[in-house]
């Protein structure tokens, strides 16, 4: 991880993002290598994102207890927020407010048959999330730039 981060904060992204299961000790210290590159190269510090449970798991009972535990651990190890899918945004911005970042991923304009099984309308996670991923409806659309217009007017509605 550490590698990779170094070489992120090198390359000025504005966004990077870790799988919050590698721990707080990992994750810690990932964080600490970022901030000390950010500094040493005078690059401004990515927003740092710690993701909880992907949107390929199956849907249960226990995930939300689950996603909720790991985005309180993203806080406390000093992430920016979390990235959940947007079944779970609206749980994580009631309990724990505006002091995190959401970024959903799954964002599905129509019930898709794919790997993907947590999946929102781009309206379900609107006043929850504060950043949207929808890389599938774009890039396997017949008419991407239709499919983005589709995507922001629902989230404007």
């Amino acid at each position: 991880m550490a590698g990779a981060s170094l070489n992120a904060v090198n390359w000025g992204v504005d966004i990077l993002d870790f799988h919050l299961l590698a721990g707080p000790s990992s994750l810690t210290a990932a964080l600490r290598g970022i901030k000390k590159a950010s500094e040493r190269k005078k690059k401004n510090l990515p927003i740092i994102l710690g993701v909880t449970v992907l949107t390929s798991e199956v849907q249960s009972s226990t995930i939300q207890f689950s996603v909720l535990k790991l985005a309180r651990q993203a806080l406390r190890v000093g992430f920016d927020g979390v990235v959940a899918s947007g079944k779970d945004a609206k749980a994580i911005r009631e309990r724990i407010g505006n002091k995190i970042i959401i970024a959903s991923p799954g964002i599905r304009l129509e019930k898709t048959r794919d790997d993907q099984r947590r999946t929102v309308r781009p309206k379900d996670v609107r006043g929850y999330a504060d950043f949207i991923i929808a890389g599938r409806p774009i890039y396997e659309s017949k008419n991407p730039r239709g499919a983005i217009v589709s995507i922001l007017d629902e989230l404007k509605e």
